[in-house]
């Protein structure tokens, strides 16, 4: 288990923040048609499709957003290609991705469909989703509980969710009002049962969202966040100790650590030096903290006297240090304090470990060393014998492991030696391997 911590921070500029949702705003309004085959520019399946994959995966892209060819081999250093059943929700038909109720509708009924012709008995689904797909697949995964659905097949992960419970842009509106200037009713969609992964950037905009819309670092950090943070939905740094874990029930959240703020982006990109950056870091994240950000509620206009005085305090010090940063005298912080062991997947690699477990759990596959196996099997028919057997014995010859004490056939002659003057025969002349070489040659 990776420690992680911290408090996260935000930042950077654009007056208007109108222009981040613009293209999600505008509704695509396209002519019914039939529902087309579901494709995918570098894997095709068809929505009508029975005979289907033991893991399947279903893209749900954000706003005015579309997967690219490969865009699902590459992300998080490729660890999708272990799914090859992946279908996109990439038809602006079915599912236009624009911000509105009519999208949020059509893409979540999309999603329903596809993943209840899945056998949850048989198959074992993923769920991919960046921003606003967040919101979609929540509705998703709500119908398809209620009808009765085995939710122990599905798991799912959310980056950059904006239905992010607290912070995200839809729970800082009240299920009554609509939220940010669309018709989406506001209130975060609580996921039901499976097994998810929420990865959230320190400084996404989408995901913890400004609370207090009076602050002007609120609208810089909208943009800044927006620009250089919310599109980032890949090569994320799971060891990195400032990582915020957090578990609540079947969902794990991880607040991912960014060493440098979106607002300082820039400075990085033209080679300011690290002690400078780190510097106005010191001043710009207590500012931007101030937004709110971090804290859960609704939307409000300015905090409370008192917020506001722990947020200036906290200004001050930041100028303290980065005094302190410019004369290197700054005292070397200390490190994180080890989180709570999780035992739930807090790492897309963890999550897809998972689903092979469930999968073997399904249709009987027990241990990753068999699924291997039958892996070279299915490879390399002509060094059959040969490969499984290297297989079963690297990891069965071990005093540690039942199956190979009990697949091993005990010869009386080595176990028990004669105990007379004349040493007995040596271990290691092992009878022929055809007859008992202490392996299941399955």
């Amino acid at each position: 288990m990776n420690k992680r911590h911290r408090i996260s921070r935000v930042a950077v500029a654009v007056p208007a923040v109108a222009v981040l949702l613009a293209a999600g705003v505008v509704d695509h309004t396209v002519p019914a048609a039939p529902a087309p085959p579901v494709v995918q520019q570098h894997r095709t399946l068809s929505a009508q499709a029975v005979e289907l994959a033991a893991l399947a995966l279903f893209a749900v892209p954000g706003a005015g957003v579309q997967f690219p060819a490969g865009a699902l081999d590459t992300q998080d250093g490729g660890v999708w290609r272990r799914i090859p059943d992946v279908t996109v929700l990439n038809d602006p038909v079915r599912y236009p991705g624009s911000v509105t109720a009519a999208s949020v509708d059509a893409g979540a009924t999309w999603l329903t469909e596809l993943l209840a012709a899945r056998d949850p008995a048989t198959t074992v689904s993923a769920i991919n989703t960046g921003s606003f797909g967040g919101r979609v697949a929540a509705e998703a995964l709500n119908r398809l509980a209620a009808t009765g659905y085995d939710m122990s097949s599905v798991f799912g992960v959310f980056y950059g969710d904006s239905n992010t419970p607290g912070t995200g842009i839809f729970a800082r509106y009240g299920p009554d009002e609509p939220t940010f200037g669309s018709d989406v009713l506001g209130g975060a969609i609580a996921l039901p049962d499976g097994t998810y992964l929420r990865l959230n950037r320190e400084y996404d905009p989408i995901a913890y969202f400004p609370r207090y819309l009076f602050n002007p670092m609120s609208w810089i950090q909208l943009a800044a966040g927006f620009i250089f943070e919310h599109s980032r939905l890949q090569d994320f740094d799971f060891e990195d100790p400032e990582n915020v874990v957090t578990v609540d029930g079947n969902v794990v959240t991880v607040r991912v650590h960014s060493p440098v703020m979106p607002l300082l982006t820039p400075l990085k990109l033209l080679g300011v030096p690290t002690q400078f950056i780190d510097a106005l870091q010191a001043i710009l994240q207590p500012m931007v903290e101030s937004t709110g950000m971090y804290e859960t509620g609704r939307i409000q206009f300015l905090p409370t006297p008192q917020q506001a005085f722990t947020h200036l305090q906290n200004i001050a010090a930041g100028f303290a240090r980065a005094g302190e940063i410019l004369a290197g005298t700054a005292p070397t912080p200390e490190p994180p304090s080890a989180p709570p062991v999780v035992t739930a997947p807090d790492t897309t690699s963890e999550i897809i470990d998972a689903m092979e477990d469930r999968d073997a759990e399904l249709n009987g596959i027990t241990s990753k060393p068999e699924r291997q196996a039958l892996t070279v099997e299915s490879e390399d028919d002509e060094s059959d014998s040969e490969e499984r057997t290297f297989e079963r014995t690297e990891f069965t010859d071990s005093d540690n492991d039942p199956d190979a004490l009990t697949a091993a056939d005990p010869d009386p002659e080595v176990v028990e030696p004669d105990p007379g003057p004349e040493p007995s025969e040596p271990a290691d002349t092992a009878p022929p391997p055809s007859d008992d070489d202490g392996a299941d040659p399955e």
